[in-house]
């Protein structure tokens, strides 16, 4: 899956943080009631379908399309740490070696940005307490985004082939007098092609029409 390399210009706050802040933070996440505090604080979400317009804002963005895409390939829970360490292969070059910069790159990006805007929309179960994440009940609005695929659009023109070389094969059959061919009128083999392809057509146009009106009904 190709991506481009469009990101928002907040993706790496905070990343050259000391190592006294880090300690600092795991020492406070050790702390009594400190999950339960943080599970009290998390906005709470509105239960509503994504827009579009938030479909687009969540997914303009390389990281985290990488994420859902990483998540949906690794079912269940996914450490933050096994997380980071795969957004930093996949942004580095191929035979290039991963800094602990690298990995915190990517971790304090996840973290403190990408992570906690999925979990806001309902699209990831990010437990920040404990350095988890999975998929949440809203990935699938955007599923049909990630994983497009082209398979409907190749078997409509491998119909519409069919069904021209069919008909060019029957007419000139006929136009040859091959029989059995030959015994049925030309008008009634052309008369039958044009019911094939017409059938065909409207087939064609019912689904794509199908397909466009479900759209709105699952973002709007």
């Amino acid at each position: 899956m190709s991506y481009e390399t469009y990101t928002d210009g907040n993706d790496e706050p905070n990343a050259d943080g000391s190592a006294e802040s880090d300690a600092m933070l795991d020492g406070i996440k050790q702390l009594p009631g400190y999950e339960s505090l943080q599970a009290r604080l998390r906005p709470s979400r509105s239960g509503q379908r994504p827009t579009k317009d938030d479909v687009f804002d969540i997914l303009r963005n390389r990281r985290r399309r990488y994420v859902l895409e990483y998540l949906h390939d690794h079912e269940g829970v996914v450490e933050l740490s096994e997380l980071a360490e795969a957004l930093a292969n996949w942004e580095s070059d191929e035979d290039t070696y991963i800094t602990h910069r690298d990995r915190k790159r990517a971790y304090v990006s996840l973290y403190q940005t990408h992570l906690p805007k999925l979990d806001r929309a309902g699209i990831v179960e990010y437990n920040q307490p404990r350095g988890t994440v999975e998929l949440g009940p809203d990935y699938r609005y955007l599923e049909g985004y990630l994983h497009r695929t082209h398979g409907g659009t190749l078997l409509w023109h491998r119909l519409y082939l069919f069904g021209s070389v069919a008909g060019v094969g029957v007419l000139g059959l006929n136009h040859l007098a091959v029989f059995p061919f030959a015994a049925v009128p030309d008008v009634a083999w052309f008369l039958l092609v044009l019911v094939v392809f017409g059938a065909i057509l409207i087939t064609h146009s019912l689904v794509a029409r199908s397909a466009v009106a479900m759209e709105p009904d699952l973002l709007d």
